[in-house]
């Protein structure tokens, strides 16, 4: 039957004790059921019947050796893999930021429009400038304030760290209701990784990250480990 993918409305009906029905958020961002995510050459299972709710102000970790399927099951919460089987309810996807090892980096670009994408940097109002500027300084990276209209390749002229940390940047100044890494602090250092947690839980509504153990269990409150079942 495949991974089914839901959406969670931005508002739900819910029936109060007097028989009412009334509009609830209830703080769910994602509910994973039963899920088992499978390669679609020989159906070998990559997660097996993982379970788990995320909601406003949660913080967790999925954590597991490298080929264990971290990837793939990002990809099936968010509508993006479908073998395999179980369901996943997720907020708006609009409000959902999806981080990488490897981020996008606009080609050609001002680096205030790495900081911002995927919204232009010219349909930011000045509120939104500054916040950038304040979390660059958060994050270590001022001195970057200075060409922040700068056009450049900046793929190119910022080491990993500091692209990894400018995915940081965007996740903040969008305010994204829900924030998944894919082993997207991969290449900080401890201090700038520490620096990065603490601007997400400022800045979005809930964390889940998947990646090694040893760099990411100790940031968030709860860790989820899968093993690899080749």
């Amino acid at each position: 039957a495949g991974i089914r993918t839901e959406s969670i409305l931005a508002v739900d009906m819910t029936t109060s004790a007097d028989g009412e029905e009334r509009s609830s958020t209830n703080g769910v961002l994602l509910q994973v059921s039963d899920l088992s995510v499978c390669l679609p050459q020989n159906g070998r299972e990559l997660v097996r019947a993982l379970e788990f709710e995320i909601r406003r102000g949660d913080s967790l970790a999925i954590v597991g050796d490298a080929g264990c399927g971290k990837t793939t099951l990002v990809k099936s919460l968010i509508g993006l893999w479908t073998w395999g089987h179980g369901t996943t309810r997720i907020v708006d996807r609009a409000s959902v930021c999806v981080l990488s090892k490897k981020p996008y980096m606009p080609q050609g670009g001002t680096l205030l429009d790495a900081c911002t994408y995927p919204t232009p940097s010219l349909d930011i109002g000045l509120e939104s400038r500054e916040l950038v500027k304040v979390i660059l300084v958060e994050l270590g990276l001022a001195k970057y304030l200075e060409r922040l209209d700068t056009f450049a390749a900046w793929n190119e002229r910022l080491t990993l760290d500091e692209q990894q940390r400018i995915a940081m940047c965007r996740a903040a100044v969008s305010r994204a209701e829900l924030c998944v890494l894919d082993d997207a602090t991969s290449s900080m250092s401890d201090a700038n990784r520490t620096k990065s947690y603490d601007i997400l839980n400022q800045y979005v509504g809930a964390v889940l990250s998947l990646g090694d153990e040893r760099e990411i269990a100790r940031y968030h409150t709860r860790v989820i480990r899968i093993k690899n079942t080749g």
